[in-house]
């Protein structure tokens, strides 16, 4: 597997145990030694932690940094990221320095950069061939809709209410607010299913405030496909 370099918002969903990018890190680790940041990426989640003062997130950060490689920002990364803003700016579609140094870094390091910020990608072709995980296996798919299985079972045992909103024989699909690939795949999933003319329900999960952040889901319906 590619080297890869975890932007701001990657390693940010890293400390909140994101699911899925705790999945894809440790998959990444079996074949890598450490994980990859940016200086830049360091430099903005450290001011954001010292800004609030949150000792304990400090800690974390520091240890991570500790233990995995932070890339420089070096004289062939500055002149990647100066045709990173070239190309941008050619095309109106402007992001920050901050984004721009880090899509220089991982060109001039052939580094894939693992972001859910797609602006890098627009008037850059470059950018656009090195930004992502690996395309998600049927396996990783089915081990991840499996955790949503166990909550929605648990849900519909101990809530009669939540149950009568699921139809009999309806295909149930998971939307979780925390996992946008799994979520994208499970609605092409039950976009087919409607064509098909399956009864599709569609359950988001989404994290709320509840002391620590705890799984809410919502159930809705997809109408049956009418014939042409």
């Amino acid at each position: 597997m590619t080297k890869r370099l975890l932007d701001t918002d990657t390693l940010i969903e890293f400390f909140r145990k994101n699911p899925a990018v705790v999945s894809r890190t440790a998959e990444y680790l079996q074949e890598h030694e450490q994980l990859s940041i940016a200086i830049v990426t360091y430099y903005e989640v450290l001011r954001g932690l010292r800004y609030v003062n949150v000792e304990k997130q400090l800690q974390a950060l520091e240890s991570f940094v500790a233990d995995n490689e932070i890339v420089p920002l070096d004289i062939n990364a500055v002149q990647k990221a100066a045709e990173v803003y070239a190309a941008l700016r050619t095309h109106g579609k402007l992001i920050s320095e901050g984004d721009i140094l880090i899509a220089g870094i991982a060109l001039a390091n052939n580094y894939v950069l693992v972001t859910n910020n797609t602006g890098p990608t627009i008037g850059c072709p470059a950018c656009k061939s090195r930004i992502g995980w690996p395309r998600m296996t049927k396996n990783e798919m089915a081990r991840r809709n499996f955790e949503y299985v166990e909550l929605f079972t648990k849900e519909v045992l101990d809530d009669e209410r939540f149950a009568r909103r699921i139809p009999k024989g309806a295909s149930v699909f998971f939307l979780p607010d925390n996992d946008p690939e799994l979520c994208a795949a499970n609605r092409k999933l039950a976009e087919r299913a409607k064509k098909q003319g399956k009864k599709v329900v569609l359950v988001r999960i989404e994290l709320v405030p509840k002391i620590t952040f705890v799984p809410r889901l919502t159930v809705s319906r997809l109408p049956r496909a009418t014939a042409n």
